[in-house]
């Protein structure tokens, strides 16, 4: 973006999509939480609950971005942006000073610290996704919103090979993960306000996508994603040194400058977004169309949009779909430890011994990987067949592979848990591209910021109940009947964990029946709204 007198800018709507694939790669940073979580709970002292609970409200702050949405949709991108970069930042610098010890709040407190960055993280992503999708055409909106997600579920990949490569993991007390909060928070907030004033809402319909310009920003994502993938398995198996990998990856995040200075021609626009909005064609198509063509009718507001019972159809959806994949990933560690043979039962070892901290490390960075190939294939795949059939069946198929995961974990040994990785992680990243682009297609974009905000109590939801209650609770019933301690360096009185197939089973029997219940769900939603082939005709 260019300056162009007062209150106006020169900018290209490639320029506003890269900005806003920078802001998803910082926003995504809650999905980090998992990965330093158990260092937070040596160095303060909290118990599993604690920890639990803060990771619980941090999803809940990203995903519940309701204020976010209105204000956005009522003042625009840059109060919103503003507003989201001061909350991550304020978020991680508060954690970072209670682990330095300068503030000593209890868990509860700390918790809240946990929502603040979740909250300024959701408002970024609504600032990134809603002010970009506009500026392309209708049949190119799952690529764009995939594209965008996809930032977003990689970002966890990329800021743990950061922490790897530039941080110390092996320390104890406050110096093993204070450093990286303070660059956090002044890493995310900083590129999340910059890219607040570079992304915009271009005035006129939107135009025909230059198609080179989406492959080259899809190949790009691609070419992040499988190197981030393919450094953490020769870290482990060649021992890679971890600072190579970081300064690559470096090299490779700034060439998403290059999708803003590949494309298009500038346009002189004003910084107004109630104007930007007033542009768009306020569209909805029809759930059931009597002539088999897209009609255009008025904006949907917020609450039309919750009394349409297609709406409570995608919150169940989202809600199984994301609710079995967080119950895998946030009890990952628990789970691989209990999949271990019954001779560890009531032992006690070193945490350096532990035989699944190599493959829970590698576990975890597939997800984030497979997270992000899930939101850019089917976000391309959505689109292409969406002349054919309408978008919801994908859903169906994405619950089908959910609960196959859920019945995989079940029964897998830990080496051969990556399987099971991979489909949570493909899945998981497909409903994240599906609901948006289904939302903005149904309820229209004017209203998309807070409708998709409501629609984030779905998988705050499912993470509570089905993560934390559920899992949670079996897991530490029967872990009165075998566990394992683990002591560390950092942590001599060791922390106990639940051994055997008891400790998760039961809660995979729970969420591979709701996933089959979800499928059910999305093929009613996607039988009441068919896609003939003039589905996008008179929508711009």
């Amino acid at each position: 973006a260019m300056a162009a007198g007062r209150g106006s800018w020169w900018i290209s709507r490639w320029a506003s999509l890269a900005a806003g694939m920078y802001i998803m790669f910082v926003a995504g940073t809650t999905y980090l939480v998992p990965d330093f979580i158990s260092t937070l709970r040596q160095t303060l002292g909290y118990s599993a609950s604690d920890v639990n609970l803060i990771s619980t409200c941090t999803n809940i702050g990203t995903w519940i971005s309701v204020p976010g949405g209105i204000l956005y949709d009522r003042r625009g991108p840059k109060l919103t942006g503003l507003i989201g970069a001061a909350m991550m930042m304020g978020g991680y610098l508060l954690l970072y000073l209670t682990v330095m010890g300068h503030i000593s709040p209890p868990a509860p407190v700390t918790a809240l610290f946990g929502l603040l960055l979740g909250e300024g993280s959701g408002w970024m992503y609504i600032v990134a996704l809603n002010t970009n999708v506009p500026n392309f055409s209708p049949q190119d909106r799952g690529r764009i919103v995939g594209l965008l997600a996809c930032c977003f579920g990689l970002c966890s990949g990329v800021f743990g090979k950061l922490r790897k490569g530039f941080f110390s993991t092996t320390a104890c007390g406050p110096d093993a993960i204070a450093p990286f909060l303070l660059f956090m928070s002044i890493c995310t907030s900083s590129v999340a306000l910059l890219g607040t004033f570079a992304v915009d809402t271009l005035p006129g319909l939107p135009r025909p996508t230059e198609k080179i310009n989406l492959s080259l920003g899809y190949l790009l994502a691609a070419l992040i994603a499988v190197f981030v993938c393919v450094a953490s398995f020769m870290e482990q198996y060649e021992g890679l040194d971890p600072h190579i990998s970081a300064y690559i990856l470096c090299g490779l995040l700034t060439l998403v400058i290059g999708i803003g200075a590949a494309g298009g021609k500038p346009i002189k626009t004003k910084a107004d977004f109630a104007a930007a909005v007033s542009r768009l064609p306020h569209e909805r198509t029809a759930l059931i169309p009597t002539d088999g063509t897209a009609t255009i009718t008025r904006t949907i507001s917020l609450r039309e949009a919750v009394r349409d019972v297609d709406f409570w159809l995608i919150f169940f959806v989202f809600f199984a779909a994301i609710g079995s994949g967080v119950t895998v990933v946030n009890n990952l560690p628990e789970l691989l430890i209990s999949q271990l043979d019954s001779s560890y039962a009531n032992t006690t070892i070193i945490d350096t011994a532990v035989p699944t901290s190599a493959p829970q490390s590698t576990m975890s960075v597939l997800f984030s990987v497979c997270n992000t190939l899930g939101r850019l294939s089917v976000g391309l795949l959505s689109d292409i067949t969406a002349p054919r059939f309408a978008r919801p069946w994908w859903l169906v198929g994405v619950l089908v592979v959910m609960g196959c995961a859920q019945i995989y974990a079940m029964f897998s040994p830990v080496d051969a848990m990556y399987g099971g990785i991979v489909l949570v992680g493909f899945a998981y990243g497909a409903t994240f591209c599906l609901v948006p682009t289904i939302l903005s297609e149904k309820y229209t974009l004017a209203s998309f910021g807070a409708t998709f905000g409501l629609q984030g109590l779905a998988p705050a939801l499912g993470s509570e109940l089905l993560s934390t209650v559920l899992a949670g609770k079996l897991d530490d019933h029967y872990e009165a009947d075998s566990h394992l301690t683990v002591t560390s360096k950092c942590s001599p009185d060791g922390v106990q964990h639940c051994l055997g197939p008891d400790c998760f089973r039961y809660a995979f029997v729970v969420t591979a029946a709701l996933c089959a219940v979800g499928a059910g769900v999305a093929a009613a939603l996607a039988h009441r709204q068919p896609a003939p082939a003039k589905r996008f005709q008179g929508v711009n």
